[in-house]
Protein backbone atom coordinates (compact mmCIF):
# COMPACT_ATOMS: atom_id res chain seq x y z
CA UNK A 1 0.00 0.00 0.00
CA UNK A 2 1.13 3.33 -0.77
CA UNK A 3 0.65 5.83 1.77
CA UNK A 4 1.34 8.68 0.25
CA UNK A 5 3.27 11.67 -0.37
CA UNK A 6 3.26 13.19 3.16
CA UNK A 7 5.51 10.48 4.15
CA UNK A 8 8.48 11.82 2.59
CA UNK A 9 9.39 14.11 5.25
CA UNK A 10 9.41 11.84 8.20
CA UNK A 11 10.38 8.73 6.56
CA UNK A 12 14.26 8.14 6.18
CA UNK A 13 13.79 5.69 3.56
CA UNK A 14 12.16 8.37 1.56
CA UNK A 15 14.46 11.28 2.31
CA UNK A 16 17.28 8.49 1.06
CA UNK A 17 15.39 8.04 -1.81
CA UNK A 18 15.33 11.71 -2.65
CA UNK A 19 18.84 12.11 -1.41
CA UNK A 20 17.97 14.24 1.33
CA UNK A 21 21.40 12.88 3.43
CA UNK A 22 25.04 13.32 2.93
CA UNK A 23 26.41 10.09 3.81
CA UNK A 24 27.16 7.44 1.77
CA UNK A 25 25.39 4.90 3.29
CA UNK A 26 22.39 7.06 3.75
CA UNK A 27 22.34 7.46 -0.03
CA UNK A 28 20.83 5.47 -2.97
CA UNK A 29 24.12 3.13 -4.30
CA UNK A 30 22.13 1.92 -7.65
CA UNK A 31 18.70 2.81 -8.23
CA UNK A 32 16.03 1.76 -11.63
CA UNK A 33 12.91 3.82 -12.50
CA UNK A 34 11.32 2.78 -8.96
CA UNK A 35 13.82 1.06 -6.90
CA UNK A 36 16.90 2.12 -5.18
CA UNK A 37 19.31 -0.65 -3.31
CA UNK A 38 21.66 0.94 -0.30
CA UNK A 39 23.65 -0.49 2.54
CA UNK A 40 21.93 -1.27 5.39
CA UNK A 41 23.04 0.53 9.25
CA UNK A 42 23.39 -2.11 11.78
CA UNK A 43 24.34 -5.19 9.43
CA UNK A 44 27.06 -7.36 11.56
CA UNK A 45 27.96 -8.74 7.89
CA UNK A 46 29.84 -6.64 5.08
CA UNK A 47 27.51 -6.44 2.67
CA UNK A 48 24.38 -6.30 3.88
CA UNK A 49 21.88 -4.45 1.67
CA UNK A 50 18.44 -2.97 0.81
CA UNK A 51 16.31 -3.07 -2.01
CA UNK A 52 13.62 -0.55 -1.16
CA UNK A 53 11.09 1.07 -3.51
CA UNK A 54 11.06 4.97 -4.01
CA UNK A 55 7.46 5.88 -2.98
CA UNK A 56 6.47 4.79 0.20
CA UNK A 57 4.85 1.09 0.40
CA UNK A 58 4.60 -0.74 3.36
CA UNK A 59 5.34 -3.81 2.26
CA UNK A 60 6.14 -6.04 -0.97
CA UNK A 61 3.98 -7.78 -1.10
CA UNK A 62 2.58 -6.56 -4.44
CA UNK A 63 6.06 -6.49 -6.07
CA UNK A 64 7.19 -9.59 -6.32
CA UNK A 65 5.27 -10.56 -9.59
CA UNK A 66 6.78 -7.59 -11.26
CA UNK A 67 9.63 -7.10 -13.98
CA UNK A 68 11.66 -4.31 -12.68
CA UNK A 69 11.74 -5.61 -9.20
CA UNK A 70 12.51 -8.96 -10.42
CA UNK A 71 15.44 -7.95 -12.40
CA UNK A 72 17.09 -4.93 -10.87
CA UNK A 73 16.82 -7.40 -6.91
CA UNK A 74 18.51 -9.93 -9.04
CA UNK A 75 21.56 -7.70 -10.20
CA UNK A 76 21.91 -6.13 -6.75
CA UNK A 77 22.25 -9.33 -5.41
CA UNK A 78 24.19 -10.94 -8.09
CA UNK A 79 26.54 -7.62 -7.69
CA UNK A 80 26.86 -8.16 -3.80
CA UNK A 81 28.23 -12.45 -4.47
CA UNK A 82 30.34 -10.35 -6.95
CA UNK A 83 31.87 -7.99 -4.55
CA UNK A 84 32.01 -10.54 -1.03
CA UNK A 85 32.15 -13.91 -2.92
CA UNK A 86 29.92 -15.47 -0.50
CA UNK A 87 26.12 -17.02 -1.50
CA UNK A 88 23.36 -13.94 -0.77
CA UNK A 89 20.08 -14.52 0.69
CA UNK A 90 17.15 -12.82 0.75
CA UNK A 91 14.25 -12.01 3.66
CA UNK A 92 11.64 -9.62 4.46
CA UNK A 93 9.60 -8.45 7.82
CA UNK A 94 5.96 -7.69 5.90
CA UNK A 95 4.22 -5.07 8.03
CA UNK A 96 1.25 -4.17 7.22
CA UNK A 97 0.31 -1.03 9.11
CA UNK A 98 2.74 1.78 10.31
CA UNK A 99 4.53 1.53 13.56
CA UNK A 100 3.80 -2.46 13.31
CA UNK A 101 6.40 -3.87 15.38
CA UNK A 102 7.33 -6.73 12.42
CA UNK A 103 8.55 -3.60 10.39
CA UNK A 104 11.50 -3.34 12.81
CA UNK A 105 10.67 0.42 13.49
CA UNK A 106 10.80 1.43 9.53
CA UNK A 107 7.55 1.71 7.75
CA UNK A 108 9.13 1.52 4.39
CA UNK A 109 9.42 -1.42 2.56
CA UNK A 110 12.42 -2.89 1.92
CA UNK A 111 14.23 -6.73 0.83
CA UNK A 112 17.31 -7.74 2.96
CA UNK A 113 20.01 -8.86 0.56
CA UNK A 114 22.89 -10.73 3.27
CA UNK A 115 26.17 -12.28 2.48
CA UNK A 116 25.71 -15.72 4.26
CA UNK A 117 27.27 -18.95 3.84
CA UNK A 118 24.82 -20.91 6.07
CA UNK A 119 21.45 -22.06 5.23
CA UNK A 120 18.70 -19.09 6.21
CA UNK A 121 15.87 -21.74 6.61
CA UNK A 122 18.02 -23.56 9.07
CA UNK A 123 19.56 -20.64 11.15
CA UNK A 124 15.72 -19.93 11.43
CA UNK A 125 14.29 -22.87 12.54
CA UNK A 126 17.26 -23.44 14.92
CA UNK A 127 16.53 -19.96 16.19
CA UNK A 128 12.71 -20.19 16.05
CA UNK A 129 11.91 -24.14 16.20
CA UNK A 130 8.07 -23.65 17.08
CA UNK A 131 7.81 -21.81 13.58
CA UNK A 132 5.61 -23.47 10.87
CA UNK A 133 6.30 -22.10 7.22
CA UNK A 134 4.85 -22.21 4.46
CA UNK A 135 6.72 -23.48 0.87
CA UNK A 136 5.74 -21.13 -2.27
CA UNK A 137 6.42 -18.15 -4.20
CA UNK A 138 6.68 -14.88 -3.09
CA UNK A 139 4.27 -13.87 -5.50
CA UNK A 140 1.41 -15.70 -4.13
CA UNK A 141 2.02 -14.37 -0.44
CA UNK A 142 -0.88 -12.33 -0.64
CA UNK A 143 -2.78 -15.49 -1.03
CA UNK A 144 -1.00 -17.53 0.83
CA UNK A 145 -1.02 -15.43 4.19
CA UNK A 146 -3.97 -13.24 3.43
CA UNK A 147 -3.93 -9.92 5.07
CA UNK A 148 -1.93 -10.71 7.99
CA UNK A 149 1.69 -9.50 8.58
CA UNK A 150 4.33 -12.28 7.42
CA UNK A 151 7.82 -13.25 7.54
CA UNK A 152 9.22 -13.90 4.15
CA UNK A 153 12.26 -15.63 3.44
CA UNK A 154 14.77 -17.33 0.09
CA UNK A 155 18.07 -19.08 -0.05
CA UNK A 156 18.45 -16.84 -2.88
CA UNK A 157 17.28 -13.32 -4.92
CA UNK A 158 16.02 -16.30 -7.35
CA UNK A 159 14.54 -18.46 -5.01
CA UNK A 160 12.19 -16.01 -4.17
CA UNK A 161 10.50 -17.04 -7.65
CA UNK A 162 10.32 -20.36 -7.28
CA UNK A 163 11.33 -21.51 -3.66
CA UNK A 164 10.53 -19.15 -1.22
CA UNK A 165 9.59 -19.72 2.81
CA UNK A 166 6.91 -17.76 4.35
CA UNK A 167 4.73 -17.57 7.43
CA UNK A 168 1.97 -15.17 8.62
CA UNK A 169 2.91 -13.23 12.36
CA UNK A 170 0.45 -14.14 14.93
CA UNK A 171 3.07 -12.34 17.59
CA UNK A 172 5.13 -9.56 16.18
CA UNK A 173 8.78 -9.66 17.19
CA UNK A 174 10.83 -6.86 16.24
CA UNK A 175 14.13 -7.53 13.91
CA UNK A 176 13.24 -11.54 13.34
CA UNK A 177 15.52 -12.60 10.27
CA UNK A 178 18.18 -10.15 12.34
CA UNK A 179 18.29 -12.33 15.36
CA UNK A 180 17.48 -15.00 14.03
CA UNK A 181 21.57 -14.12 11.54
CA UNK A 182 22.77 -12.84 14.55
CA UNK A 183 22.54 -15.77 16.73
CA UNK A 184 23.90 -18.39 14.06
CA UNK A 185 26.96 -16.10 13.71
CA UNK A 186 27.44 -15.73 17.32
CA UNK A 187 26.28 -11.99 17.39
CA UNK A 188 23.66 -11.94 19.39
CA UNK A 189 24.45 -9.12 21.63
CA UNK A 190 25.13 -6.73 18.98
CA UNK A 191 21.99 -7.83 16.86
CA UNK A 192 20.19 -4.47 17.66
CA UNK A 193 20.55 -2.29 14.76
CA UNK A 194 19.47 0.81 16.76
CA UNK A 195 22.05 -0.02 19.97
CA UNK A 196 24.76 -1.05 17.11
CA UNK A 197 24.32 1.02 13.54
CA UNK A 198 27.45 -0.45 12.17
CA UNK A 199 27.86 2.81 10.23
CA UNK A 200 31.41 2.56 9.34
CA UNK A 201 30.83 -0.57 8.30
CA UNK A 202 27.46 0.56 6.09
CA UNK A 203 29.88 3.06 5.09
CA UNK A 204 32.42 0.60 3.78
CA UNK A 205 29.47 -1.04 2.31
CA UNK A 206 28.33 1.64 0.18
CA UNK A 207 31.85 2.35 -1.25
CA UNK A 208 32.64 -1.04 -2.19
CA UNK A 209 29.45 -2.12 -3.93
CA UNK A 210 28.47 1.78 -5.53
CA UNK A 211 30.99 0.44 -8.80
CA UNK A 212 29.71 -3.19 -8.88
CA UNK A 213 26.12 -1.66 -9.24
CA UNK A 214 26.94 1.13 -11.37
CA UNK A 215 28.09 -1.60 -14.15
CA UNK A 216 25.71 -4.16 -13.53
CA UNK A 217 22.57 -1.62 -13.45
CA UNK A 218 24.11 0.20 -17.04
CA UNK A 219 24.42 -2.75 -18.80
CA UNK A 220 20.88 -3.54 -18.24
CA UNK A 221 19.67 0.66 -18.77
CA UNK A 222 17.80 0.35 -15.58
CA UNK A 223 19.08 3.30 -14.57
CA UNK A 224 16.22 6.04 -14.26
Amino acid sequence: MDTGYFCRQVCRFCGISDRMHGENFNLPIAESEHFFAMASIGSFVPGWTLVCPKRHYLNLADFYETAEFVEFSSRVGSAVVQAYGAPVVAFEHGCRHAGSLTGCGTDHAHLHLVPFYGNLGAAVRQFDPTSQWIAGRARDVNRLVGDQEYLLMAESVQGLGAAALMRPVEVPRSQYFRLALATALGQESRANYRVYPFTELATQTASRLEGFLRSSMESLELVA
